[in-house]
């Protein structure tokens, strides 16, 4: 554990110095699991506030549990896939830290609460460090919306923080529902995660209205066409934007 430790802030220090200077990048580092798609440049400039780099499209599907993170990334990534190269990278991924992270969600305590929020984000920064800028549109399932599930004052807090270090973009979705819809559908899983409980889904999303600004929020309580329709309007008008 004290080397998970150890490599996870090993990573966090290889963030801060590739963002040090406005100027900065992230190496490619293709390869492995829970990603689709092939590389493209060898490097993309990077400015951490923004999606403006060199052909590369940064989008993020987050979201409460249940409300269709997967299965809506899905839909963008076949969008995108006719235009170019497509990786799609899930959290918790199945890289040494998001299996520590995924097996302390699936127990209970704050110990095993503090262990999943740790190792989660030591699993998006390793996803950064390796597969951002590697295709020509980077598809991040779960992303700075993990901060959500810490109490409130903290959540703002490291909110706040990972947005001014990590990188965002104006394709930033947070998928939401309600509390009762969403533990509907999580109790078809064979698993349940500790924040898996509607005490859990009302204050997460609750929170997500008040802290996520300017993200895109797209309620799926309803069927799922009208769902994708949305997202596509969406994605076409940022597209025009941002061609």
């Amino acid at each position: 554990m004290r080397c998970l430790l150890l490599g996870g802030f090993t990573l966090l220090s290889r963030l801060c110095r590739s963002t040090a200077a406005s100027s900065g990048s992230f190496r490619n580092g293709c390869g492995g699991c829970n990603s689709q798609g092939a590389g493209q440049p060898e490097r993309f400039n990077f400015n951490r506030n923004t999606i403006l780099l060199d052909g590369m499209r940064f989008i993020v599907i987050d979201g409460m549990d249940g409300a269709g993170k997967d299965t809506h990334a899905e839909f963008v990534r076949r969008r995108y896939a006719e235009r170019g190269s497509v990786i799609v990278r899930t959290h918790p991924s199945d890289s040494l830290f998001g299996r520590v992270a995924k097996a302390s969600l699936l127990r209970r305590g704050k110990f095993f609460h503090l262990m999943a929020a740790i190792f989660y984000f030591f699993d998006v920064i390793y996803s950064l460090l390796r597969y951002y800028g590697r295709a020509e549109t980077v598809i991040f399932v779960r992303y700075l919306g993990g901060v959500l599930y810490l109490p409130e004052r903290y959540a703002r807090v490291l909110y706040r923080f990972f947005r001014s270090v990590l990188p965002t973009s104006p394709y930033m979705f947070y998928l939401e529902a309600e509390p009762e819809v969403c533990m509907e559908r999580v109790a078809r899983r064979s698993e349940s995660e500790m924040f898996e409980n509607i005490e859990d889904f009302r204050r997460v999303r609750e929170r997500a209205f008040r802290i996520l600004k300017g993200w895109k929020f797209i309620n799926t309580n309803r069927p799922i066409e009208e769902t994708r329709r949305e997202i596509e309007r969406i994605l076409s008008e940022l597209d025009r934007r941002f061609p």
